[in-house]
């Protein structure tokens, strides 16, 4: 039992290690999450190598967060199939049913399909470079310096289906 838990420290240990070796070079290639930087500074009074320092805590932590919502979404995803898209805000629905749909036919064999749902939707922006989080009631996509915020599922699937088909 004392094994399993050391291995379980240690693996901890090295998946927080590489979080930071992540966080630390998005940092010094300028790559800075606007939100994370200014609280950063002005928790700092201004001085940026404290900055600096307390932006990579902040960095690893938004990590984390998006790590267990995307865990939540995964687990959702075998739960549940997803429901078609609503208008209500984001918190009154659930944000990641599933990935899985029911069939959907193509408009025709050349065009691509539209999204329909907020799971497939932020597979879609991720694997577009987008940095996707969800945040209160709110979805926002993060891509080199602007940020995006949808109050509602569809807004979030439109904007997607927009940019990203």
């Amino acid at each position: 039992m004392f094994k399993k838990l050391r291995r379980a420290v240690a693996s901890k240990r090295q998946h927080d290690e590489r979080l930071y070796e992540l966080a630390l070079l998005e940092l010094e290639n300028g790559e800075v999450r606007n939100g994370l930087w200014g609280k950063a500074l002005a928790n700092c009074s201004g001085d940026e190598a404290k900055a600096r320092s307390l932006y990579l805590k902040y960095r690893i932590q938004a990590m984390f967060d998006e790590a267990t919502i995307l865990e939540e979404i995964q687990e959702n995803q075998v739960r549940t199939k997803a429901k078609p898209v609503s208008n209500q805000p984001i918190n009154n629905t659930k944000s990641g049913s599933t990935v899985e749909k029911a069939s959907k036919s193509k408009e025709s064999a050349n065009e691509p399909s539209k999204v329909e749902y907020v799971t497939e939707a932020w597979e879609l922006y991720e694997l577009h470079g987008y940095e996707v989080t969800k945040i209160g009631e709110y979805l926002s996509i993060y891509l080199r310096g602007q940020t995006k915020e949808f109050k509602t599922n569809k807004e979030f699937i439109e904007y997607c289906n927009e940019v990203c088909i």
